[in-house]
């Protein structure tokens, strides 16, 4: 008799473990309560005379209390791998109504290609249908380069969204640099100037006081079929 309670509590607490392993129960709410079942089980076996019983149930209660704390991690592990799967789709134009909500986070955006850098494929820009909306992204570490013959295509990318700020300090260090490198006559002198009083307009208009420019480190892409 002793023998088969023995051996119905081995394979009792066995598919206890097992069961857990497998992710038919969550563990953390039924640890407490099967393991009482075990002690209150096993409880004439823990205080028996004979010692190598004794040993035996104690070796078995901390295996499977190994079984466990196991059971327990694989699971902690898979939920917070489900979590990382788990990225938002949109299309560029709604990236671009709230672009500031998505800083450093990891988004996949689609959009039509409408341009591939030249030089190495490092950059890509994507634009909505009409036009009107569009994201620059940059090949990150996992890219290392963007096909040219994707340009006109569909595509969904996901990255890594940038914040670039421009500010008046931002501008004044550009000018700095204009007029150090360039003399007031040179075209690309009067170009930069340009663009820099037309950012300086733009900041004075803005209830911020710098402008948002959205990019984008992209760590996958595929063309939608």
């Amino acid at each position: 008799i002793g023998k088969m309670r023995f051996t119905y509590l081995f394979l009792f607490v066995l598919s206890i473990n097992i069961k857990q392993i497998i992710g038919f129960a969550k563990i953390s709410k039924v640890v407490l309560k099967y393991y009482c079942k075990f002690v209150i089980i096993s409880k004439d076996y823990f205080f028996t005379k004979n010692v190598s019983m004794r040993v035996l149930f104690s070796l078995l209660f901390f295996i499977s209390l190994g079984f466990v704390a196991f059971a327990q991690e694989m699971e902690n592990h898979s939920a917070d791998a489900g979590k990382n799967d788990e990225v938002e789709v949109i299309s560029v134009e709604k990236f671009q109504d709230k672009a500031d909500s998505y800083i450093g986070k990891e988004l996949a955006v689609t959009g039509i290609v409408d341009h591939v850098c030249k030089h190495g494929g490092k950059k890509v820009v994507i634009v909505s249908e009409d036009g009107k909306a569009s994201l620059k992204i940059m090949a990150g570490d996992k890219i290392s380069k963007f096909d040219k013959n994707i340009e006109g295509e569909t595509i969904t990318v996901v990255g890594i969204v940038r914040e670039k700020r421009v500010d008046e300090d931002y501008l004044s260090n550009w000018e700095i640099e204009v007029k150090d490198h360039h003399k007031p006559e040179d075209p690309e002198y009067k170009d930069d100037m340009a663009k820099i009083e037309e950012l300086r307009a733009k900041i004075k208009e803005s209830p911020k006081g710098y402008l948002s420019f959205y990019s984008m480190d992209g760590n996958s892409y595929h063309v939608n079929k």
